[in-house]
């Protein structure tokens, strides 16, 4: 994973996919239904017996398992594909907010990490205040190329993971140990487990995080992110000082209403009962294939020696790069 592909992902399109795949299941759990009634029950009450009965009622309930078997496995897949494109996003946000705030303090990102910053004019190398703002340019760089770095993992972890997973639920279709009830219901009951740290949280704010930082990283997500984590994981932000208050009281409103939809009682916020609906969880069974946006014009860069620091420290040349976020710099930090 790079800084380009990265920036220029459309993780988005992954929640089309899943949603696809989410009407393809519910498709298929009614051809499933239909099977059952129209073939399977009606067997099973015909009072058929003897060995051909035997025989065809083997046969049939064979054939409902797969079914059965199959639409689990079938189930799982939106949820991988909405989990991973949750955490892609997230990590993305991640790392579009690191060059907003190096383009804010002057430093410069080129396409291998380094950041770094333009050096001071020769005449002004004996003010009093140089050595202050090589201090402070550093401070910021070694921070943006931290946040660089930890975005950049995020998002391999989750291109991986997803890809994994996918990979399972195509192993399981083309070697037809999808069509196994156990070999299903080993996968769901992985999935519900899976389900306590998915992947998406890897995003969010480490614990101890200051509200500053909380409120920093919620104005780095666009405004149709902010809204899907308010909708599918409210519980992860009713309670996080930082958020605006509105954000905080949107999140526990939908904590109680999603309480009381599990519940199938009656909300007494809206005064209206509430079926209890559940969601898949995410899968043990992507890569996260993007189309590349258009890249933002970046200003011309000229030659000049970058001091990366890291496991070890070397001088090299800031090469030119489309997503320099800055002029070129004089010295510089790289992500490990």
């Amino acid at each position: 994973m790079d800084i380009a592909a990265l920036r220029d992902a459309r993780p988005g399109e992954l929640y089309g996919a899943a949603d696809a795949y989410d009407r393809l299941h519910t498709a298929f759990q009614e051809h499933t239904s239909n099977w059952k009634r129209g073939t399977a029950d009606r067997v099973h009450q015909s009072q058929w017996t003897g060995e051909a009965a035997t025989g065809a009622t083997a046969s049939i309930d064979g054939t409902t398992g797969k079914l059965q078997a199959a639409g689990i496995e079938l189930g799982l897949i939106g949820a991988v594909l909405r989990d991973g494109a949750e955490a892609f996003e997230l990590a993305r946000a991640k790392l579009l907010q690191a060059l907003a705030d190096a383009r804010a303090k002057d430093l410069g990102v080129n396409d291998r990490g380094d950041v770094g910053w333009e050096p001071l004019d020769p005449r002004s190398r004996h003010d009093p205040d140089a050595a202050g703002y090589e201090r402070t340019q550093k401070a910021a760089a070694q921070d943006i190329g931290d946040r660089i770095t930890l975005a950049l993992r995020e998002a391999a972890e989750a291109d991986r993971t997803t890809a994994e997973r996918l990979r399972r639920c195509t192993g399981n279709a083309t070697s037809q140990a999808g069509l196994d009830l156990a070999t299903a219901g080993g996968d769901s009951a992985a999935a519900v487990l899976g389900g306590r740290d998915p992947l998406y949280t890897k995003g969010l704010p480490p614990d101890g995080a200051t509200p500053t930082q909380v409120n920093a990283w919620w104005r780095g997500l666009t405004a149709d992110e902010q809204q899907r984590l308010i909708t599918a994981h409210p519980e992860q932000l009713g309670n996080r000082d930082g958020l605006p208050a509105a954000v905080r009281d949107q999140a526990n409103r939908k904590v109680l209403d999603d309480a009381f939809d599990r519940l199938g009682a009656k909300s007494p916020r809206t005064g209206t009962r509430r079926s209890a609906t559940s969601g898949p969880a995410p899968s043990s069974c992507a890569s996260s294939r993007t189309t590349p946006s258009p890249p933002t014009r970046a200003p011309t860069t000229r030659g000049t020696t970058c001091w990366a620091t890291g496991t070890r420290a070397r001088a090299a040349p800031c090469s030119p790069s489309a997503t320099r976020t800055a002029p070129p710099t004089s010295r510089s930090t790289s992500p490990a």
